[in-house]
């Protein structure tokens, strides 16, 4: 049984695992834009962008697109990638330690999940 390199320092206080952040909403647009979100001009999307490790080792992206966006209009999408991007990083549930190779595995878990858990606090991003 693995175990974790350390105790997480982000709550899940939503209770959320990868499937519930799927069906999160788009909830206030008027909160999305600067300085939490960075704007990519390319896929008309509103954007924040986490790492860990160096040279970008684990990462995660978060997307809300315009409404008015060429291929997906309105929509909160994101990724999580590992192995400097060359990799998808797929889980269900935080924290859990088969889940977790390395120390930069839950940093980026840790660094998600409190992103996430800061949209909803603003009602940035809702449950359906």
């Amino acid at each position: 049984m693995n175990k974790l390199p350390r105790k997480p320092n982000v709550e899940n206080r939503y209770s959320l695992t990868i499937k519930d952040i799927k069906a999160l909403k788009v909830g206030n647009r008027e909160l999305v834009g600067p300085p939490l979100f960075w704007w990519n001009n390319v896929i008309s999307a509103w954007c924040i962008l986490g790492v860990a490790g160096p040279c970008r080792e684990n990462e995660f992206w978060i997307g809300i697109y315009t409404e008015d966006a060429p291929k997906y209009k309105g929509k909160f999408r994101f990724s999580i990638t590992c192995f400097g991007g060359m990799c998808s990083y797929n889980f269900n549930k935080f924290f859990q330690p088969n889940d977790i190779e390395d120390e930069y595995d839950l940093i980026i878990q840790e660094k998600f999940l409190d992103k996430i858990n800061e949209l909803l606090d603003k009602g940035i991003l809702v449950r359906s």
